[in-house]
């Protein structure tokens, strides 16, 4: 029988609540509930340790009766009451607001009765069993504070900070220590082993980061089919005894989430276990002198130790030396002695692959892991997980982008066709993350994010790959005819040959290749330069959206024995060439040029590679070739063919088809050339075919880096191009033979010319005619000539491009210059500051790294608060973006003068920076008005001159381009039968925008008032500056001028019945008298029909010219900049904008509640 001591039987632990009060910065305050007076302040995790040391010394030196108050029942809970507050001391118009205050309450059961304890006024409340927990608690509240009468600085006491929450503390007494010297004894203890929990804290987090901290370790949704290892790791983690595990799997297969999951688990449970993940490199990170790294390791593990903490490494490699003993850190060796005897926690991740390869080198080390193995999921897994995950984060990030759920198929088909190497969940989840991301700055017309549904997600994911959507996507055609003329124009006289590519790429768009295959393999043959290898590469820019698709390889280099070891297998520490680049470039054209050429074991693999898709390396690695067109190319039987002639000359294509494939049945094994789709045989070029492929050629050079970034323009007459094909015209050689005459004869000369007179070549042109054929005549009058030659029959002659003035050159500059400096000006504004103070008020809200449980209502509010820095800080971004950009030209055109080159590239881009920063100045003014995406207009047509034609027509297309919601009730229109409900005696029933076009485009319209109510991003605030007086003069016809009046009700559409009853009455029409008289807020005056219009806003306090364009409405398409030259006439007036965004309805409203007053 055992015996207890004495002093074990002083030994008392008391668990007490803590009341914590997070603030805004992340800090907290923390004190007991039943005494609020004894505070501490700081970080999430000292303050708990703090106040801990503090009670273990303050509660020996209270009386007993005291002590026994601290040990409160674990039933104890927090209620945040909202008690809404009046102060008298304030204005009239401000203590109208009701002002609500949440009041954090700790309630204690006593009972059937209550105890709570008001925590802001330090003040207890007895509650019986049958009052009301909350109204008692809101009255004494209220009485106190009217009893107390708090400063403004005491009132501030009461607000509350980001969220509070209670959390029980375990306070350990001794006792024997209640006398002076125990106590001073006890005191010194704790602080000493506070210090070194402070110190042991610091050493991690130089070389590590807090998992435990992250928002994922704390909120997210549940895993998807791990219940087995949960319960795994939650068996190695969590127990006492000290072990390490080792989660193997493969890449993005879920093994962090596991992780993230257990810590999640164990919060739940009221356990934050610390968590550090860091690295091989971090670890030895500036330590090169001998013995420094080895010193800090131990430092690492000591702290580790002291917190029970556990060292995450989520790529194990990073700690393993490939070699032990031949120079390197050999951490592994140094950790293992703390894995062995248990005083160190480890959690590392590497794949199948690497603990195969790396074990044997270290087996001491792996010995001390206790190995978890994570399979990937399946799809049906993956769907289930992902739909979990899009209601979860519609629930948790209702402010950013979200999946739709009937596009979460999509996302999981095409993740598992088109990205075999890596596994599910990741894969998807990647995917998923990258469209939120992606979509992040859209925002629909109400000004909600967006919902990324089947169509955005074939966009994200062609994006990401580089296939084109037309092949993802089934709704998206693709016509036979179509590739054809693609094909053709890239190759010349190989028609058949590009038929049947074509025809094979619609095989695979409609998704009819076998399955487990490459997309197609095919075998060109025919002789050289016909375009074997330019049909390849322009398949590859076609099917994946640019040539460098394309992956060659020239197989006259794997003619030895040793070649598929090299091309294919690869070595222990190098993939194989031809795997490594499939790997790399899953979604490619693979071309192997002259395969004829390679050794028979090289046939032996790409039997496989044609017949499964796969192939596997020496280390172990898949290289999958479902999503390539392997093209095999061949010159056999090519030297050989000799076309028929004369009367037994055919132009039937089948006959030279078929004497190829018996070349190649000839020369191939049958098990080799079943695997193939189709064999295509290219015909030797005519001489048209070469002229036209002269064409094609020339444009190439044309388009080189030296020529196109100069700006010279290359021209040869009609006959210098024919003597140019005719010469270079190879029946043995093809193109190639073409190309080498064009090396010679024009490339050669033409370089050394150019090279002569490099700094005098901008905008030259360079001109190429026969020997004694005359200059064309736009030409001739052109003697500036700098250089010539004459080579093979032609003459060529450079001539110096129109000289810039240096005073235009000087002029574009200054204008440069004149841009950035209103743009810095622009960023100086009032309102523009008042977007960055706020953001930066934003900033200190939120709480990165938060703690607490929270509720709905602290949710709520920091998604509301998250949305708005979202807002602000997108545009924010792009001014700053934009500012940057008209930097960069001044910068950039500044050293293209000194260098003596063309500004006009750099005054352009800086004009459409420039141009792009006015428009999203408007946005920036009116980022912080309340009422944004939302108005109600009045429009009224006073003349018979049909205005409405030339205003609110277009601005119908200008909603749907938008896409702006519109609702249109016509003056007096009569209701339908169906409509029985609808009584208003001055506005028709709603109506759409289709309504409303049809009406207007009659001949004879019944009304000429409309009432429109229109929602969309930003519709509010931007047709708010078109109410006033519009005029047209200039135009012809009977009635010129003409005029419109543009009437603002509410920056809202919500119009309540009582408003329509008593305020929505159209306002009588102005007589023309006056109106001819009256200054316009827009007078649009009519040049010519060529030349546009001139438009005057402000009664011509500003001025623009309203160009034509046959694309867009003259006025609606340069709308922007309306808008923004109405916003410079107001700033230069000094006006505010406040009465722009004054309606009607609420300056009636204004008037009825000060009528309301005056009666009261």
């Amino acid at each position: 029988m055992s015996r207890r001591t004495a002093s074990e039987d002083l030994q008392l632990t008391l668990t007490t609540r803590i009341a914590v009060r997070e603030l805004f910065n992340g800090d907290q305050t923390v004190y007991p509930v039943t005494e609020p007076n004894l505070v501490n302040y700081g970080g999430s995790d000292a303050s708990l340790d703090e106040l801990k040391a503090f009670l273990e010394e303050h509660l020996l030196q209270i009386e007993p009766e005291k002590l026994s108050n601290y040990a409160l029942p674990e039933e104890t809970w927090l209620l945040e009451l909202d008690v809404p507050l009046v102060r008298e001391e304030l204005p009239r118009q401000i203590k109208a607001r009701t002002l609500s205050v949440t009041i954090p309450c700790a309630v204690i059961p006593f009972g059937t009765a209550t105890w709570v304890m008001i925590l802001p006024l330090v003040h207890m409340l007895y509650v019986r069993p049958d009052e009301d927990l909350e109204q008692c608690v809101g009255d004494e509240v209220q009485r106190m504070i009217a009893a107390m009468e708090l400063s403004p600085q005491e009132f501030l006491r009461l607000l509350p900070g980001q969220r509070a929450w209670l959390e029980p503390l375990d306070v350990d007494l001794n006792l024997l220590q209640r006398g002076p010297q125990g106590r001073h004894a006890s005191l010194q203890r704790a602080l000493a082993k506070k210090n070194k929990r402070k110190q042991a804290r610091d050493v991690l987090e130089s070389i590590a980061t807090a998992v435990h901290d992250w928002p994922e370790a704390k909120k997210a949704p549940a895993l998807i089919g791990r219940d087995v290892e949960r319960k795994t790791l939650h068996g190695l983690l969590s127990g006492k005894e000290r072990l390490s595990v080792l989660l193997v799997g493969a890449e993005r297969c879920g093994k962090s989430a596991l992780l993230l999951d257990w810590l999640r688990a164990e919060r739940s449970d009221g356990r934050v276990r610390p968590v550090y993940a860091t690295s091989g490199a971090r670890l030895i990170a500036g330590m090169s002198i001998q013995g420094q790294w080895q010193a800090r390791l131990r430092r690492v593990l000591e702290a580790a130790e002291l917190l029970d903490a556990i060292l995450y490494f989520d790529d194990l490699r990073d700690l393993l030396v490939e070699r032990p003993g031949q120079g390197g850190a050999d951490l592994a060796g140094a950790i293992k002695p703390f894995l062995d005897e248990g005083r160190v926690r480890l959690v590392g991740e590497l794949t199948s692959e690497q603990v195969d390869r790396m074990e044997g080198r270290h087996v001491g080390f792996f010995s001390c892991l206790g190995r978890l193995r994570v399979q990937p999921l399946t799809a049906a897994q993956t769907t289930e997980a992902i739909q979990r995950r899009v209601e979860w984060l519609g629930r948790h990030a209702p402010h950013r982008p979200n999946l739709a759920m009937d596009a979460v198929e999509v996302l999981i088909d095409l993740t598992d066709r088109y990205m075999p190497y890596q596994a599910f969940p990741g894969k998807a989840v990647g995917l998923l993350e990258e469209a939120r991301s992606l979509f992040d700055r859209e925002r629909t017309a109400e000004g909600e994010p967006i919902t990324i549904d089947k169509r955005r997600v074939y966009r994200v994911f062609s994006l990401k790959t580089g296939i084109p959507e037309f092949l993802l996507r089934d709704d998206h055609a693709l016509k036979l005819d179509a590739i054809v003329a693609n094909f053709r124009a890239r190759l010349i006289g190989q028609d058949e040959a590009v038929r049947r590519v074509a025809e094979t790429v619609c095989v695979v768009k409609a998704g009819l290749q076998p399955t487990g295959k490459p997309l197609a393999v095919f075998l060109f043959v025919g002789p050289t330069g016909v375009g074997k290898t330019e049909m390849a590469r322009s398949l590859a820019a076609f099917l994946f959206g640019a040539a460098d698709r394309m992956v060659r390889f020239d197989m006259s280099e794997f003619m030895d024995p040793g070649a598929a070891q090299r091309l294919i297998q690869g070595t222990d520490r190098a993939e194989g060439m031809l795997t490594r680049e499939v790997r790399r470039q899953p979604f490619c054209v693979l071309l192997l040029d002259e395969i004829e050429k390679a050794d028979p074991a090289v046939f032996d693999l790409l039997l496989q590679v044609c017949g499964e898709g796969r192939l596997t390396d020496a280390r172990g690695r898949t290289a999958y070739f479902h999503n390539a067109i392997i093209i095999m190319t061949s010159n056999l039987g090519a030297a050989h063919h000799r076309p028929k002639v004369g009367l037994l000359a055919s132009s039937d294509d089948g006959a030279l088809q078929t004497y190829y494939v018996d070349q190649v049945n000839a020369t191939f094994r049958p098990e080799f050339v079943n695997r193939l789709d189709r064999i295509i045989a290219f015909h030797k070029l005519t001489p048209e075919q070469v002229a036209e492929v002269s064409k094609v050629l020339l444009n190439a050079i044309q388009a080189r880096q030296g020529l196109a970034e100069a700006g010279i323009q290359l021209k040869l007459s009609d006959a210098a191009l024919a003597h140019l094909a005719r010469g270079g015209y190879s029946e043995k050689y093809g193109a190639r033979a073409l190309r080498r005459h064009l090396d010679d004869t024009l490339v050669a000369p033409l370089a050394a010319a150019l090279a002569a007179h490099s700094h005098r070549l901008r905008n030259a042109t360079v001109l190429v005619t026969r020997e004694g054929e005359p200059w064309p005549e736009e030409e001739g009058s052109r003697k500036l000539e700098l250089t010539g030659w004459s080579r093979g029959g032609l003459t060529g002659v450079v001539l110096q491009g129109k000289a810039t003035q240096a005073r235009q050159e000087l002029h574009g500059m200054a204008g440069i210059a004149e841009m950035r400096r209103r743009v810095d000006a622009w960023m100086a504004w009032d309102a523009v500051d008042e977007v960055r103070d706020r953001l930066e008020v934003i900033q200190a809200q939120l709480n990165y790294g938060r703690k607490g449980r929270g509720d709905r209502r602290a949710s709520a509010q920091l998604a509301e608060l998250q949305a708005e820095h979202h807002h602000l800080n997108t545009l924010w971004s792009e001014a700053t973006s934009l500012r940057r950009a008209v930097y960069e030209m001044e910068e950039l055109g500044m050293s293209a003068l000194f260098d003596e080159e063309g500004l006009a590239p750099f005054v352009a881009e800086a004009r459409e920076a420039y141009r792009r920063f006015q428009h999203h100045l408007i946005k920036m003014t009116l980022a912080l008005r309340p009422k944004r995406d939302q108005i109600t207009l009045l429009v009224q047509e006073p003349d018979p001159g049909r205005p409405m034609d030339r205003w609110l027509l277009p601005l119908l297309d200008l909603i749907d381009e938008r896409g702006w919601s519109l609702r249109a009730h016509g003056h007096r229109v009569t209701p339908r039968s169906d409509e029985t409900s609808w009584s208003n005696p001055w506005w028709g029933p709603s109506r759409d925008g289709s309504w409303l076009r049809s009406r207007l485009q009659e001949e004879e319209r019944s009304f000429r008032q409309v009432l429109l109510r229109i929602k969309g991003s930003w519709a509010g605030v931007m047709l708010a500056f078109e109410a006033g007086l519009h005029r047209w003069s200039n135009f012809g016809g009977e009635h010129d001028p003409s005029h419109l009046l543009v009437h603002t009700l509410a920056l809202r559409t919500d119009i309540k019945p009582a408003e329509w009853a008593r305020h929505v009455e159209p306002p009588a029409f102005i007589e023309d008298a006056v109106l001819s008289i009256r200054k316009p807020e827009r007078h649009t005056r009519r040049i010519s029909r060529r030349a546009g219009d001139t438009l005057e806003i402000l009664g011509g306090a500003r001025s623009m010219k309203l160009e034509p364009d046959p694309g867009a409405h003259p006025y609606w398409g340069s709308w922007e900049d309306v808008v923004f030259e109405h916003l410079m006439a107001l700033n230069a007036r000094g006006e505010r904008l406040d009465p722009l965004f004054s309606g009607l309805l609420d300056r009636v409203k204004k008037d009825d509640e000060d009528e309301d007053d005056t009666t009261g």
